[in-house]
């Protein structure tokens, strides 16, 4: 188990999450925390029936960063059909982030505190994900977008 940083000390996943999402989390929800996220373990698939909270896995992984897990500090969803709902989802918890989390994670204020880009077909990349890799970034990626990022990365790794 990560060891909690002084200022989130005594806060719980609960209130965490209720403040960035306005609601607690489902009991599956906590368990993915507690076993998984927490222990810095990153499960291959959560197959969980639609309209059961999947999209606040994001919240999950910014309160388990936070609290020192060691998981990557980007999260990208690359299905086009949860494109928009978790770009949407994720300047929620932009917008909602408590200052204590931020301080945590290290991120600023604004639009500064969560870099957030969606890459797909009509929307320009702001490249805010590009500013500060140490920084938690959300970035989307369509099925295209990220086979061009694939082929990018073959072309310059060989």
């Amino acid at each position: 188990m990560v060891a909690l940083r002084s200022h989130l000390t005594g806060k719980s996943l609960r209130l965490l999450f209720s403040q960035l999402t306005g609601h607690s989390p489902f009991l599956w929800q906590r368990r993915l925390f507690r076993r998984h996220l927490l222990e810095s373990d990153i499960p291959q698939a959560v197959d969980i029936p639609t309209g059961l909270g999947k999209t606040s896995v994001m919240a999950l992984w910014l309160i388990a960063l936070a609290k020192g897990a060691n998981l990557p500090r980007r999260l990208v969803v690359d299905r086009r059909a949860v494109v928009d709902q978790a770009t949407r989802f994720a300047e929620r918890l932009r917008a909602e982030m408590p200052d204590d989390l931020a301080e945590a994670l290290g991120i600023g204020r604004g639009s500064e505190r969560l870099p957030i880009s969606t890459l797909r077909g009509g929307f320009a990349d702001n490249r805010d994900w590009l500013e500060d890799p140490s920084k938690p970034a959300k970035e989307s990626l369509t099925d295209s977008e990220r086979n061009r990022l694939r082929s990018v990365l073959h072309s310059l790794l060989g």
